[in-house]
């Protein structure tokens, strides 16, 4: 495994390039001439985020509206029926993953954005292992100037 001058799970920076990673190895490398724009910016990390918000929104509302069906029936004056296990923990199960979903579609962090190509790749830094954000945004600007690219 090479040394990379700065490495999160997703991609590691070297003189070479940038390599993106996947379980620690190197799947592909673009080199830094190869890249048209290269941004650090605070964004959302997660690319559609729009409709992860709409899925978790949709779980959400899933999750409430069962919920108060099981209460209108516990609360009614002559239920109709047996309450099972499963209809207590039915409104859980999609009002979490609905929670967890809005979360991420909203969280804002900080971002690396590289165009190269016809292609824009989108890489998180809040895992950024060595260094941090201001020496990455100097290496950066050392390294794709020179080819020119727009830092």
């Amino acid at each position: 495994m090479a040394g990379y001058a700065f490495e999160t799970p997703e991609f590691g920076l070297d003189e070479a390039g940038l390599h993106r990673l996947r379980s620690r190895f190197a799947f592909e490398q673009i080199p830094y001439a190869a890249m048209s724009r290269v941004e650090v910016t605070r964004g959302r990390s997660v690319q559609n985020w729009w409709l992860l918000l709409a899925f978790g929104l949709a779980c959400l509302g899933v999750g409430v509206w069962t919920a108060i069906s099981l209460y209108l029936f516990l609360t009614s004056p002559k239920p109709e029926g047996r309450v099972n296990v499963r209809a207590i923990v039915t409104p859980l199960i999609p009002t979490v993953l609905g929670v967890v979903a809005i979360w991420q579609a909203l969280q804002v962090e900080d971002i690396l954005v590289i165009r190269y190509g016809k292609r824009r790749l989108v890489l998180p830094l809040s895992k950024l292992k060595t260094g941090n954000v201001s020496a990455l945004t100097y290496y950066l600007a050392q390294r794709t100037t020179s080819s020119g690219a727009v830092s």
